[in-house]
């Protein structure tokens, strides 16, 4: 090692073991030493903790340190006994190592926890073209697992990556978009709330999603229903009727195995979620009156549940293959009419009704719910969700 330094870049582990026993520092001893040094001896630092690696069970500390003139290594080593101390040859490199700006294999950091007295450390953020070609890869990457889609894109691509590389961003959007319209396993689940306004359906269908961590979008409007969507899991086709879509385009969205587009104002857009949900104020029945029975059942085979709302109840239906007509799968409360404390229980129990799987602790959640004594009629004695019984079916009319 030189006898003097200009830079340095040291290690400092919070356990260490010496000769004299464990030595242990916590980030605060850190800290106070370089600012306690600092009153004598003047130059920048930037500090950073690193208490998150997978691969390193031993939290440690990084300090960066930018001399006015060289200082001897002897000096440093007194001031951190237990660091591994090298020359820093590029201060910006290990600035950026801080937050692993450079290895994305690593935890990644905000440049905003480094401790610092410089006052532009903002000249640091700016990638090489090299590291920027590797943040890339991996921005392509995960695109291509579908983890960075339209909706979501500015919450992990940085605009100056974006703007020098938008191409390769959007055809790699572009490609996710091929990769999921052309798979043959492609299954969307496609449900319809029905009822009056002010039932809440589209509160319903919103809810659903969040409670299934799943990304929406509620379509914009009747003239362009899909203006506004980008890729999220779920579309919530709102207060839409049979005069929004033609009838066999409309089997073309909802179809599994066909590659279709839907209108849009400026370019046709592909739905590439795994749910659609439709509300509307129409029964599915009274849509496309002019169909046959026997086209209009195409429909229903794809719109496999409906809810349908009045402000008191919710009434659930499965289409039945066999029947060839919806029936009656049970009934619950429309809990917007309830008290706000019963909301999550019950939503469940709604989500019950369509099929979800839920866990036991969901479920025990749901037993446990203290329910209106107006609803008994729908609830046993342990508060449990009571389906129709299989001699009672009703058609969906």
């Amino acid at each position: 090692m030189a006898k003097s330094i200009r830079n340095a870049f040291i290690r400092v582990s919070k356990v260490n073991n010496t000769e004299d026993g464990l030595k242990i520092y916590e980030y605060e001893d850190i800290q106070n030493m370089v600012l306690e040094w600092n009153k004598s001896k003047r130059f920048k630092y930037y500090i950073k903790a690193h208490n998150d690696e997978p691969d390193d069970p031993n939290p440690h500390y990084h300090i960066v340190l930018v001399f006015s003139n060289p200082t001897p290594f002897e000096q440093v080593k007194k001031v951190f006994p237990y660091g591994d101390i090298e020359n820093a040859k590029s201060v910006k490199n290990c600035v950026q190592y801080l937050v692993h700006m450079n290895d994305l294999s690593k935890t990644q950091y905000d440049f905003s926890t480094i401790i610092t007295n410089d006052t532009n450390i903002n000249k640091y953020k700016l990638q090489s073209q090299a590291n920027q070609l590797l943040k890339l890869d991996d921005y392509i990457h995960r695109i291509e697992s579908g983890e960075i889609r339209e909706f979501n894109l500015t919450d992990y691509i940085p605009i100056d990556v974006f703007s020098k590389y938008k191409s390769q961003v959007l055809n790699a959007l572009e490609y996710f978009r091929r990769k999921v319209m052309t798979n043959k396993d492609r299954d969307i689940n496609v449900m319809i709330f029905t009822g009056d306004t002010g039932t809440f359906k589209t509160t319903y269908a919103k809810q659903y999603c969040k409670n299934s961590n799943k990304s929406f979008c509620v379509s914009s409007s009747s003239n362009d229903p899909m203006q506004d969507y980008k890729g999220e899991d779920v579309l919530i086709l709102d207060d839409i009727r049979d005069t929004t879509f033609r009838f066999h385009d409309l089997l073309k969205i909802l179809d599994n195995h066909t590659n279709s587009s839907i209108a849009s104002r400026y370019s046709n857009k592909a739905f590439i979620g795994d749910t659609i949900i439709i509300t509307s104020s129409m029964k599915i029945s009274q849509w496309y009156y002019d169909e046959t029975k026997e086209d209009k059942e195409q429909l229903y085979r794809r719109i496999r549940t409906q809810m349908q709302f009045t402000h008191d109840y919710i009434d659930a239906f499965e289409f039945n293959d066999k029947a060839h007509k919806y029936v009656f799968a049970g009934r619950v409360p429309n809990i917007n009419n309830f008290a706000p404390e019963r909301t999550k229980s019950l939503l469940l129990d709604t989500m019950k009704a369509m099929g979800i799987e839920l866990n036991d602790e969901t479920i025990k959640s749901i037993q446990n719910a203290n329910l209106p004594d107006k609803l008994g009629d729908i609830y046993d004695d342990n508060g449990d969700f009571t389906p129709c019984p299989d001699n009672s079916n009703l058609p969906f009319d």
